[in-house]
């Protein structure tokens, strides 16, 4: 602490213990408590005050290029930094247009020691890949998920909802958004889930978890939605019927009267590939009555008032 700053104001500076140094030394210059004929150290301290009180400002074209630089994660980050940074973010993420959430194994896109491939990039703490481009954003969680993954999963969704037009989910990530906006708890419904893979795909077929209080939502999470596809294994088919116990409406999801498509994506694929998860086997694979999944889905979703917004594809 520089010795020309009074007595007094060195007490209130260490009595207070929050003051920041540039203010002192702002506070000082205004007062004119610097000699007439300054030394050394006084021209320094001068010079550092007068490029607190003038920062040099980049152009939003120079940190354009650095947030281009940035992980997807850091770049989210940048946001807490400062208004200008929150603005320039807001940019990039008004411009989205697809939005699409995964389950897989990631070691199918990212080795397990690897952090980035420049495409995707792992999060730190979560079994979660992160993908940003310039229309698009992808996120793709394991399939080995855990209760952690999944209240990461929801908070990205809740995060790049706002912008996305076109959505692509896979059904159990569907199942997630309608049970984080019901009144369940993500993790009473993760247990559910950990319960309904641990008796089989044969028995968790006829196991529903109802909700009593029915969710009255406000605004869509997607207010932007124009194209919802929904995707799933044949196997999968029992997560449709399930969307219907958490007592949340789709136009708690998107606006009926903006809505453009509602499709549909049954994949067949063969059980090998290890998308299909880890407690999958060939039974496992063959849903019990699957006409009456969809059915319990297409009254859920408004197929009929829809009619030919809604599209039901078969694909391999």
């Amino acid at each position: 602490m520089p010795s020309l700053l009074p007595l007094k104001t060195l007490a209130d500076y260490f009595d207070a213990g929050k003051r920041k140094y540039n203010s002192l030394v702002s506070a000082s210059k205004k007062s004119k408590r610097f000699p007439k004929f300054k030394s050394r150290k006084n021209r320094e301290l001068t010079q550092i005050s007068s490029t607190d009180e003038n920062p040099l400002l980049l152009t939003e074209e120079i940190w354009s290029m650095v947030f281009d630089h940035c992980s997807p994660f850091d770049l989210l980050k940048m946001r807490q930094v400062n208004r200008n940074f929150k603005k320039l973010v807001q940019r990039r993420l008004n411009s989205l247009i697809y939005f699409d959430v995964v389950k897989c194994d990631l070691n199918e896109i990212l080795a397990e020691n690897q952090l980035s491939d420049g495409e995707f990039y792992r999060h730190s703490k979560s079994n979660l890949l992160l993908h940003l481009g310039e229309r698009s954003a992808i996120v793709v969680v394991d399939d080995r998920w855990s209760s952690r993954d999944v209240y990461t999963v929801w908070h990205a969704v809740q995060t790049f909802s706002p912008y996305a037009h076109c959505v692509t989910l896979d059904v159990q990530i569907a199942e997630l958004i309608i049970a984080g906006l019901s009144t369940v708890k993500l993790s009473r419904w993760y247990a559910f889930e950990c319960y309904v893979q641990a008796v089989g795909s044969t028995s968790g077929q006829e196991l529903h978890m109802k909700c009593s209080k029915t969710v009255v939502a406000k605004n869509a999470l997607f207010p932007k939605l124009r194209e919802l596809t929904i995707r799933s294994f044949p196997s999968d088919l029992t997560c449709l019927s399930r969307l219907a116990d958490y007592g949340v409406s789709p136009d708690s999801v998107y606006n009926i009267n903006q809505i453009e498509l509602v499709r549909l994506n049954i994949v067949e694929m063969p059980t090998s590939v290890s998308r299909l998860s880890s407690f999958t086997s060939i039974e496992a694979s063959r849903t019990k009555r699957p006409q009456k999944h969809l059915r319990i889905f297409k009254r859920w979703i408004g197929a009929d008032l829809l009619k030919e917004r809604y599209a039901q594809q078969y694909s391999q």
